[in-house]
């Protein structure tokens, strides 16, 4: 009985080591979980969106946030690996409250709100810097962008904006940064039958940067447009009076000019005519603005919205030559026709530029008739003369001749 009670014993102290040893290895196994498979740790979360409130308190004081209105800051968080694991990025909010702050630079500490299981790592909350300005409204004017290319020969005409200025508030420093408010318009969009279209407005500064920190009364304007016609016309420029001392004016002008008008009103236009220039009123010559007269609809294209008639004074000088009438040629004579001059002497007086004049040899003439609608029998026909030099006039005597015409004598 004795052997048998120590035993039982025995067997009651190995059952009870055997739980105790059970219920250890359970703790570190769980303390091993707790520590080593889900630690605590740390994890930085890169661009948190601050949220900006208040910022109506700011304008019912006259002010406004300066600068980018978007901000973010780096959150360094800590929890379970678990939890961390878990956590998304939009469960971290980020705020900073402005009422109360004033113009200046404020370092406004940011509130940071997450999950009950994450806290932040080091418990200080971050700041951020927000500088407070005076809010200001401008009115700015509105500029159109042509984009791309209109097609051969056209220009666009009058743009009427409406409305041609826009309210832009905002921060002082960034309202007196736009320079203009830029409308753009595609060049396609463009007809010649004339619309209206609209653009949407773009804040600008100087060098052509959109300002994204300010507010418009309007975001986009009404463009009323046509498209205009490039035509290219003679210029008469129209001369009274004369220059003392038997000077004659050399003149220098553009002999044709482009204008641009509607396709129905240019359609018919061939030359356009200048306001007469009275050369008495310029005995040393010089350059005079012409002022030309545009038909209703009509304007001259930007390179010629001045031109100008440059007007240099010339002695004149005469000189004469003789001429055979054998020496004319018969021009256009059909073959049919063959004809002969009657003996004649011809006098050409040559007038004009005094150097030129004095350099023309007689070699320099020809002179000639027109004979293709000659008839048999005997002809009168108007003499002709053609130059080497411009700006010389001829005086011819006689100014015809005489010639008699029969029918052509065929060569055996």
């Amino acid at each position: 009985m004795t052997e048998y009670m120590h035993r039982r014993q025995s067997s009651d102290k190995e059952k009870t080591v055997l739980v105790v040893i059970s219920i250890i290895a359970a703790l570190l196994l769980w303390a091993y979980v707790v520590t080593q498979v889900n630690p605590t740790i740390r994890h930085m979360i890169p661009n948190v969106p601050v949220q900006l409130l208040n910022t109506e308190s700011l304008a019912a004081r006259g002010l406004a946030v300066a600068g980018p209105t978007e901000y973010t800051i780096n959150v360094t968080v800590e929890g379970r690996r678990s939890d961390i694991r878990k956590l998304e990025a939009n469960q971290i909010l980020a705020e900073v409250d402005l009422f109360g702050w004033s113009k200046g630079e404020n370092y406004i500490p940011v509130t940071i709100r997450m999950p009950d299981s994450i806290r932040l790592a080091d418990g200080k909350a971050n700041r951020i810097k927000v500088v407070i300005e005076e809010l200001v409204e401008l009115n700015k004017p509105v500029t159109i962008v042509l984009k791309g290319s209109l097609p051969d020969q056209t220009e666009a005409g009058e743009i009427v904006i409406q409305p041609d200025e826009i309210k832009v508030s905002g921060a002082k420093s960034a309202v007196e940064s736009v320079q203009d408010l830029q409308a753009i318009i595609e060049a396609s969009e463009l007809g010649e039958e004339g619309a209206r279209l609209q653009a949407d407005l773009i804040p600008v500064n100087k060098d052509g940067i959109k300002v994204d920190t300010v507010h418009l009364s309007a975001t986009f304007v009404d463009i009323d447009y046509e498209l205009l016609r490039i035509k290219e016309v003679g210029l008469i420029v129209k001369l009274t009076g004369e220059l003392s001392g038997g000077r004659q004016p050399q003149l220098t002008y553009p002999e044709t000019i482009k204008i641009k008008g509607r396709k129905d009103v240019i359609k018919d236009i061939t030359e356009i005519k200048t306001d007469s220039v009275d050369l008495t009123k310029h005995p040393e010559g010089g350059a005079v603005d012409l002022k030309l007269q545009l038909p209703d609809g009509i304007l001259p294209i930007e390179t010629y919205q001045k031109i100008q008639l440059i007007i240099k004074p010339v002695s004149q000088g005469t000189r004469s030559f003789q001429y055979s009438a054998e020496q004319v040629q018969l021009r256009g004579l059909p073959d049919e026709y063959s004809a002969t001059s009657e003996p004649s002497t011809i006098n050409i007086s040559v007038s004009g530029p005094k150097e030129q004049v004095d350099e023309l040899t007689a070699g320099q003439l020809q002179l000639f008739v027109d004979a293709a609608n000659v008839k048999e029998g005997r002809q009168t026909l108007p003499l002709q003369i053609e130059a080497k030099r411009g700006g010389l006039s001829f005086k011819p005597d006689p100014s015809a001749l005489v010639f008699n015409v029969g029918a052509a004598k065929n060569e055996q």
